[in-house]
């Protein structure tokens, strides 16, 4: 599983069940569409400025930055397939 999750190749599977602990994470859905894109916003801002994500995985061990970074784009890219700009 570890090293499925942050190849950078294998993309991150549609309809996986989010765990109990990372539920609190997940926006209410009274959250629109404007506000999730200024979070994501500055989510990349941060990283294109040069934080780096150091925080232990909630779901893996601990992941360098690096893994990190492949976790989150594939995390983002997942969601992004969701979304259709024509409706």
């Amino acid at each position: 599983f570890f090293r499925q999750f942050v190849s950078p190749i294998t993309p991150f599977p549609s309809g996986i069940r989010i765990p109990r602990a990372l539920r609190p994470a997940v926006p209410a859905p009274e959250v629109d569409d404007r506000a999730g894109l200024a979070h994501l916003r500055r989510g990349v801002e941060r990283i294109a400025a040069g934080e780096r994500m150091t925080q232990p995985s909630p779901l893996v061990e601990r992941l360098t930055p690096e893994q990190w970074d492949v976790v989150q784009r594939k995390h983002l890219a997942l969601h992004l397939s969701f979304v259709h700009p024509d409706g």
